[in-house]
C-alpha cells in the first residue's frame, strides 16, 4: 500500500469515528455512562437532556440544586412536593410526600408488588406483616358522607391498624350508587373518601399516610338495581400500601 493510500485510509478513520467522539453520553446495555457532567447535556441521539454524571452514570440530579420549580432530588429524579394526590398533575399520585407517576402494570413496580389503581401495593400472600389484613369497608346513607355511629368502630380499627404499623400507608376508595350523574358520584365519592381520611386524622394519624380517591358509581359490587346492591355501593374501601 503506497504512502497516499495510507493516508486516504486513516483519513477515512478519523471522519468514521467524529460522530462518536461528539456524543460523550454513551450508552452500554441500555444505561448512559459519563465521566463528568459535559457528557451528559445531550443523549446518544443528539436529545438535550441536561443530565449531571453521578457514580458514572447520566443522571436527572445528584442533589436539590440541580432540581428547578423547587423540586427536589430524589433518587436522582426531579420530583415535586406534594400533601395529597390532587397536588399532583395527570397520571401521578402522591407517594410519601412526592409526586410519582402511576403504574400502567405490574413490571413497573417491585418484586412482590402489583400495579393496583396506578399504584404498586403489596401482592396478597407476599408474606408482609400488612398483606391480608382484613380492612371492613364503610358504608353510608342515600346521597349522604358523613360516617354513621355503626361504622364508627370500623374507621376504629383501621386507625389501630395504622397506629400499629406506622410504616403502612393506605389509600381510601369512595364510592356512590349508580344513581346519579357521573359528575354528582363522582364528587359525592370524593367527599365520602374524605370523611374517612378527616375521621382518622382525628385519631391521630398523619395526613400525609392517607390517600383518597373516588370512583364514582364505576366500580359497583353489586352490579343490580335494587335497594340492597346499591346499600353495599354506597362505600369507602381501604387499600394498604405497603411494609
Amino acid at each position: 500500500m503506497n504512502l497516499r493510500l495510507k493516508k486516504v485510509v486513516v483519513l477515512l478513520s478519523i471522519v468514521a469515528a467524529l460522530p462518536i467522539a461528539m456524543v460523550g453520553c454513551k450508552k452500554t446495555g441500555g444505561v448512559a455512562t459519563c465521566k463528568n457532567d459535559a457528557d451528559c447535556r445531550v443523549d446518544a441521539s443528539g436529545t438535550e437532556i441536561n443530565g449531571v454524571c453521578y457514580m458514572g452514570k447520566c443522571e436527572e440530579c445528584a442533589e436539590d440544586s440541580h432540581c428547578s420549580d423547587l423540586k427536589q432530588c430524589v433518587n436522582n429524579r426531579c420530583l415535586s412536593t406534594c400533601q395529597a394526590d390532587a397536588d399532583c398533575g395527570a397520571n401521578s399520585h402522591c407517594d410519601k410526600n412526592f409526586c410519582v407517576s402511576d403504574c400502567s402494570e405490574d413490571v413497573g413496580c417491585s418484586s412482590g408488588e402489583v400495579c393496583a389503581q396506578g399504584r404498586c401495593v403489596a401482592m396478597a400472600g407476599s408474606g408482609g406483616s400488612m398483606v391480608g389484613q382484613s380492612l371492613e369497608n364503610v358504608h353510608f346513607d342515600f346521597d349522604k358522607f358523613n360516617i354513621k355511629p355503626e361504622d364508627q368502630a370500623r374507621v376504629a380499627k383501621v386507625a389501630e391498624f395504622l397506629k400499629a404499623n406506622p410504616s403502612a400507608r393506605i389509600t381510601v376508595t369512595g364510592h356512590a350508587d349508580k344513581r346519579g350523574t357521573e359528575s354528582y358520584n363522582l364528587a359525592l365519592g370524593d367527599r365520602r373518601s374524605k370523611s374517612v381520611q378527616s375521621e382518622l386524622v382525628g385519631s391521630g394519624i398523619a395526613a400525609n399516610r392517607i390517600n383518597t380517591v373516588s370512583y364514582g358509581h364505576t366500580q359497583p359490587v353489586i352490579d343490580e338495581n335494587n335497594e340492597y346492591a346499591w346499600q353495599q355501593n354506597r362505600r369507602a374501601e381501604f387499600i394498604v400500601e405497603g411494609n
